[in-house]
């Protein structure tokens, strides 16, 4: 079965990136994944939103704007960079992401299988 972030993340990224936060951002339930940078090892987020052009995370620690960044969750890489970084009051970022490249990571019959086709 596809994940509900990877099936969405692949629909809503493979529409038009031309289009400025006028894109549909949707919600989803925090889903945790792994962000990389050039200075870190990995460390844990929360996904919280999609769009065709970005993602929305949940950080424990600050990261500089326009600093490339890699995701890894569910069978997907995302590679982009931090567009803003903002202190929460309840501890913690939340982190814009813009997304520059998509990868599939999982074999394309693993794929086919688990989309029911």
């Amino acid at each position: 079965m596809v994940h509900p972030f990877r099936q969405l993340t692949l629909s809503l990224v493979s529409k038009s990136a031309s289009e400025r936060r006028s894109e549909v951002r949707s919600r989803i339930e925090p889903l945790a994944a792994r962000l990389t940078d050039l200075n870190r090892e990995r460390v844990p987020v929360a996904i919280l939103n999609v769009s065709s052009c970005g993602l929305g995370l949940k950080v424990d620690e600050p990261f500089a704007i326009n600093f490339p960044v890699l995701i890894e969750c569910d069978g997907l890489l995302v590679v982009g960079n931090v567009r803003h970084c903002i202190k929460c009051s309840r501890g913690g970022y939340v982190l814009g992401m813009r997304i520059h490249k998509l990868v599939d990571t999982e074999p394309e019959g693993e794929s086919a299988r688990g989309a029911g086709r």
